[in-house]
């Protein structure tokens, strides 16, 4: 062979090697669909939260007694939707165990069912005036059913997304899930004000308020006949077809294995749960009640914020792809304390939603937490990883969130922004610490025979 040709033959395979990495790099139709269907499940759990938010002075009115007095009514209301979100570390451990044991497909279609089903029905129970005490008691087990599905939903959409999609893109694909949860919550809000602007205040509170829920329901269990057609990820079939599944139950081998990342996780998913609550929700009832801002300047700048945030979402998982999930997330983070306190600092009613837009889309950050989550854990517990160490920030953490600091920002203002701002600092130090426990997605695909998974 002569030099030329050799060097032909040298420069054709570096180019074929280039166009494999490439269409490695593409996404099939196959994993374009099941990002898409995992969409769906996570805008209709946000959905749900926000409309029974808007719909709690309404639902309060319907559930307990006449004579109760609102105020209560609302506070016990509000109770039962607490405890939707207190019995989701309950409900993630156990569908996410059975996830790493029979399946990803099975347990996502099976999430969603349960969070559709009683979302439906809370839509149809009859109210106080029609039977009694068993209203607030159906209303509550409704509830708390969907609280054990949302425990599993998003953990089982991130575990099955994950193990579907490239590896380059999955920080753009973990984005794009991340921001079907912003647009939920924006759709949510949407169709509540659209309907009662439609039918009237007094429609509303007569059978108004049960069409979202039935609409979001029947959407839900749309979504998840669509699920039924989706593949089992590849990884979890390599799994089963080399009798690598699980020996033990999930969560017993995640704590007897697996401590230092899960402990590690819950602080990154910390972040997360802080900025939810503490940069999306409280700012809210801040501004109006204790700087007395005009209503609707505050509810135009969240809607601002709550745009952004779905562009800060992609843009993070973009970035990631290509600069790295360490360094995005370090620098977003930080860049996203600056904000917090940027937000709080001379602010007026004019340079408000600037203010929200420019946080709303610096929290898009926290969609990399997702992305640390899923490289923490071994395929064999990975789903079960997930859902404990998400869900236990969201209920310990971000249940509380706005509680404290309504209480710390009554001694000292400032902690409006330092709390939030720490929160994101011990985050980007977990992380560091959190990268040297990162497991390959894919234990099977550098070796045919498996040999890369023997260390998870």
């Amino acid at each position: 062979m002569t030099q030329s040709s050799t060097g032909a033959a040298t420069g054709g395979g570096a180019v074929a090697s280039a166009d494999s990495r490439q269409a490695t790099q593409r996404m099939s139709r196959e994993q374009t669909k099941a990002l898409g269907i995992a969409t769906l499940g996570g805008m209709l759990e946000f959905y749900e939260f926000i409309i029974f938010i808007y719909l709690t002075p309404i639902i309060s009115q319907h559930f307990f007694p006449k004579d109760m007095p609102a105020w209560l009514a609302q506070v016990q209301t509000l109770g039962i939707f607490a405890s939707g979100y207190l019995i989701r570390p309950v409900g993630g451990i156990v569908l996410a165990s059975l996830g790493d044991v029979i399946g990803r497909k099975k347990m996502f279609a099976f999430t969603l069912i349960l969070l559709a089903v009683p979302t439906v029905l809370i839509g149809c129970l009859p109210g106080y005036a029609a039977i009694g005490v068993c209203a607030p008691v159906l209303l509550l087990l409704c509830r708390m059913v969907q609280g054990l599905s949302i425990g599993g939903e998003l953990p089982g959409a991130l575990c099955f997304v994950s193990e579907h999609v490239p590896q380059q893109r999955l920080g753009l694909s973990c984005g794009i899930l991340s921001a079907s949860l912003a647009l939920g919550s924006l759709l949510g809000s949407g169709s509540v004000a659209a309907l009662t602007a439609v039918i009237g205040k007094a429609a509303m509170y007569d059978y108004g308020w049960r069409i979202p829920f039935v609409f979001g329901g029947l959407l839900g269990l749309a979504s998840a006949q669509l699920r039924r057609y989706a593949h089992e990820t590849p990884v979890f079939l390599q799994m089963r077809q080399r009798n690598e599944l699980a020996r033990q139950v999930p969560v017993k081998r995640l704590l007897a294995r697996h401590r230092p990342e899960l402990l590690l996780c819950m602080l990154v998913a910390c972040m997360t749960a802080v900025v939810t609550s503490g940069l999306h929700q409280f700012p809210v009832a801040h501004f109006i009640t204790t700087r007395g801002f005009d209503p609707a300047i505050v509810y135009r700048a969240q809607f601002l914020a709550s745009l952004l945030l779905i562009a800060g979402d992609v843009t993070a998982g973009w970035l990631s792809d290509r600069a790295g999930v360490r360094t995005t997330f370090t620098v977003g983070a930080l860049a996203l304390v600056a904000g917090v306190f940027w937000l709080y600092h001379g602010v007026t009613p004019a340079t408000l939603p600037l203010r929200f837009a420019v946080v709303g889309f610096l929290s898009g950050i926290v969609t990399l937490s997702f992305v640390l989550l899923i490289r923490s854990f071994p395929a064999q517990v990975r789903y079960t990883g997930i859902a404990a160490s998400y869900n236990l920030a969201a209920a310990v953490i971000g249940g509380t969130t706005p509680l404290f600091l309504a209480l710390l920002v009554q001694r000292d203002e400032g902690w409006a922004a330092w709390y939030p701002a720490a929160f994101c600092i011990v985050a980007v130090l977990a992380a560091a610490r959190l990268w040297r426990y990162r497991q390959p997605i894919d234990p099977f695909a550098s070796s045919p025979q498996g040999a890369s998974s023997s260390h998870s």
